[in-house]
């Protein structure tokens, strides 16, 4: 749905509003990177299902870390390396369309916190570590 809803604010609100051409390509790179910083967000959030990523600590990987790291670099790249945009049909965003991505990206922490929260506050989390005990 992030994805979609960041697709879709780009075509409502474009920034080559002359060219429909730019503005799908606009709009579909936007849900690249967003696609792509989302799921780099997700493996990072689901390193604990019922604690905050703040709580769990973000750094005590090493090699996870690394393999974040190695994909933030290639997902940019595709956009970033002249050659490679036209090798991978996407343009290049300015600072407003990049906000819109971290946007977007970064909106998963703040709902996956609250989901977490929620199940911490109605005790979920303990029913599903007693229950895994059991079974």
């Amino acid at each position: 749905m992030l994805v979609l809803g960041v697709n879709d604010w780009a075509v409502l609100f474009p920034e080559h509003a002359g060219s429909n051409h730019a503005l799908h390509e606009d709009a579909w790179t936007k849900a690249y990177a967003t696609l792509g910083l989302f799921q780099l967000v997700h493996a990072i959030n689901v390193k604990s299902d019922y604690q905050s990523i703040f709580t769990v600590g973000l750094i005590k990987s090493r090699h996870f870390n690394w393999a974040i790291f190695v994909a933030f670099v290639l997902v940019m790249a595709a956009m970033a390396i002249f050659g490679f945009n036209e090798l991978f049909h996407v343009s290049q965003l300015s600072l407003t369309q990049w906000g819109v991505v971290n946007v977007g990206s970064l909106l998963k922490v703040v709902l996956g916190g609250i989901d977490k929260a929620i199940q911490r506050a109605t005790g979920q989390d303990i029913k599903a570590i007693l229950s895994n005990e059991r079974s």
